[in-house]
């Protein structure tokens, strides 16, 4: 097996849960800086099937997806790092990243592998195209979240409290789901109708 081949499965594991006993602090980096990477590609496939009804949208949605997705992420950094810090989590920052890294790695893969169904209904469906883009969306962000807390959990040592990497987890992804919600108003249009995300929280908070 290839290196690049044992560091996807790795990754893919990771995501699902499963942490490869015996992982060194190079090989941590290595996975952080993948995961990172194949995010940035998963999110542009989901990108360009849910604009590919327009030539347009789907080009400016395979830059600006994977954007909002870093840059939500790094937004979500400082609190997550304050927040391990003081729960007193049991979990070096390094892991703290892994875990992070591979959680959005998990929530775009699972938009990635959503795409081709939302593409085909944008493009035999008058009405269901939005539905499964926003469905397929929600879905991965509740995958990221569910994979955060479990690599969390994993990566802590036998023994350890699990209160503070449930709190670590939680500030994370509130802190994560907040700047999202604004960036994906300033990239918008991302799908070709008007939607509540459109206008950011001032507009799902009037619905």
């Amino acid at each position: 097996m290839t290196t690049a081949v044992r560091q996807f499965l790795d990754i893919v594991n990771l995501a699902c849960g499963a942490v490869r006993p015996g992982l060194g602090s190079a090989h941590r980096r290595q996975l952080i800086f993948a995961s990172t990477l194949g995010s940035v590609v998963l999110a542009a496939i989901w990108g360009l099937a849910a604009g590919s009804a327009s030539p347009q949208l789907a080009a400016s949605n395979a830059f600006t997806v994977p954007l909002v997705v870093v840059i939500a992420s790094l937004c979500a950094l400082p609190a997550g790092a304050l927040a391990l810090k003081l729960s007193g989590a049991a979990v070096p920052p390094r892991d703290l990243l892994l875990a992070y890294a591979s959680a959005v790695f998990g929530g775009t893969l699972v938009l990635a592998v959503s795409a081709p169904l939302v593409a085909v209904y944008y493009h035999t469906s008058q009405f269901a195209g939005q539905g499964i883009a926003i469905g397929s969306a929600m879905v991965a962000i509740a995958v990221a979240v569910l994979s955060m807390i479990r690599n969390l959990v994993r990566l802590a040592p036998t023994g350890a409290a699990r209160w503070p990497l449930v709190i670590t987890a939680v500030v994370f992804l509130t802190i994560y789901l907040a700047a999202l919600v604004q960036l994906v108003s300033l990239a918008s249009p991302i799908l070709p109708e008007h939607t509540m995300f459109d206008g950011g929280v001032d507009e799902i908070l009037r619905r």
